[in-house]
């Protein structure tokens, strides 16, 4: 989750690494290499709310999430109108469903991400947030 709003607040913050990030997610290779990093990481985080998914769904589930931060990075970069709070529920929702994540864990998970991220300086591939 910490990683998610990293990456929102970053291209909130920096239009060229936004621009990057946007040509990065559209080459194959790029975006094979993040969804299968994904897809374990998301394993590791919701594997006890699915415990018959397979490797595949994993995949497959990681690769949507991926395209929906994606086009919240395009939104931002080409019209910019949606703030990062709204950006990081739609995808915590989005995870809610696909991973099967109860309700009641969204908005605690969003606001201690808010603290972590609001007491801390913090770095994504070297980018100041």
């Amino acid at each position: 989750m910490i990683q998610k709003e990293t990456r929102l607040k970053v291209t909130d913050n920096n239009i060229h690494l936004t621009d990057i990030w946007h040509n990065a997610y559209s080459l194959w290779s790029v975006l094979e290499m993040i969804c299968l990093a994904s897809a374990r990481r998301n394993k590791a985080l919701f594997g006890s709310y699915n415990k018959d998914m397979t490797d595949e769904e994993w995949f497959s589930r990681s690769l949507a999430i991926n395209g929906v931060l994606h086009n919240i990075i395009i939104e931002k970069f080409n019209r910019g109108t949606m703030p990062l709070k709204d950006s990081l529920r739609l995808v915590m929702y989005i995870v809610r469903s696909l991973f099967n994540l109860p309700i009641e864990k969204i908005e605690p998970a969003i606001i201690k991400t808010e603290k972590i991220m609001n007491n801390n300086k913090l770095r994504l591939y070297g980018v100041n947030v």
